[in-house]
């Protein structure tokens, strides 16, 4: 993450990664997904404050901000009503929302997971698309999440 540390993550296994960034300054965006296909996608995002005075993420405006993406997918998913979830890492804490799209287009994901992770300063934003085998790889990724931590320094962690 430039000059702001690592997030460190422990991958499963058969987990490859891609890292994707727009700029030195911006946050970067790392794409896993399954080496033998592309059967999911996991996007993650550290977002960093820009300003100094901004103040640190709480559980309660993760879950706000989750709570307005779900709204803005609800007229998209089968699901009539988007329940929000959480969890608490023993660094992280997190909301997110599934979802079932209702028409996917050929090539897209039918569900989707999304939601924000707090970890330290940052604010990690998650997606998870998948179509066969939907529970195992939420489940694997949400506890990748769990455990995630932040290590300050130079240098890019793996």
């Amino acid at each position: 993450m430039a000059n702001r540390g690592a997030i460190i993550l422990t991958v499963p296994d058969g987990w490859r990664d891609e890292i994707r960034s727009r700029g030195p300054n911006l946050p970067p965006t790392i794409t896993f997904f399954a080496s033998a296909d592309r059967g999911f996608q996991v996007l993650v995002t550290p977002i960093w404050p820009f300003k100094a005075d901004i103040p640190k993420s709480s559980p309660e405006s993760l879950r706000e901000s989750v709570r307005r993406a779900a709204d803005s997918v609800k007229s998209q998913a089968v699901e009539s009503e988007l329940k929000i979830e959480g969890f608490k890492g023993s660094k992280t804490y997190a909301s997110f929302f599934s979802v079932t799209d209702r028409a996917p287009k050929p090539g897209e994901y039918k569900y989707m997971t999304q939601g924000m992770t707090g970890l330290d300063d940052l604010r990690v934003t998650f997606t998870i698309l998948t179509n066969e085998g939907r529970n195992v790889t939420v489940h694997k990724a949400l506890d990748m999440l769990k455990g995630a931590r932040r290590e300050m320094g130079s240098g890019v962690a793996r």
